[in-house]
């Protein structure tokens, strides 16, 4: 069976979001994995062992502060886990909620951009 590794921000307003996606992913008959029990620590060796040993990586990169060019930043971690599974050749996609700004030696790469009204048609 194949593993996804999900990574997201733990604030509640991303909780339903997170579980749209997790049932999208149990759906497939995938197994997911989690930074869950790590409680969004930065990139330590237990994620990476987790990331590794995952079969890909979905990335839900959501808004966390409003940046002062009316873009808004996501969350570190998250982030970070995104871009070490492109650097370790595991597939990689990058959920992208309208408005985070994306910066960095992947900010190129592809990504589904996604807005809260209209979810749906951004995980079909």
């Amino acid at each position: 069976m194949k593993k996804i590794f999900l990574s997201f921000s733990f604030r509640d307003s991303d909780r339903e979001l997170v579980g749209m996606v997790d049932q999208l992913v149990m759906s497939h008959q995938l197994t997911r994995d989690t930074g869950r029990r790590l409680e969004g620590q930065y990139l330590t060796d237990a994620i990476r062992e987790k990331i590794n040993q995952s079969d890909g990586l979905i990335a839900l990169l959501t808004r966390r502060d409003l940046r002062d060019d009316g873009g808004w930043t996501t969350h570190d971690w998250v982030r970070d886990e995104l871009n070490f599974a492109r650097q370790a050749n595991i597939p990689a996609i990058a959920l992208l909620e309208d408005g985070v700004v994306m910066s960095g030696a992947f900010s190129k790469h592809e990504r589904i951009h996604f807005s809260r009204d209209k979810l749906p048609e951004a995980l079909l």
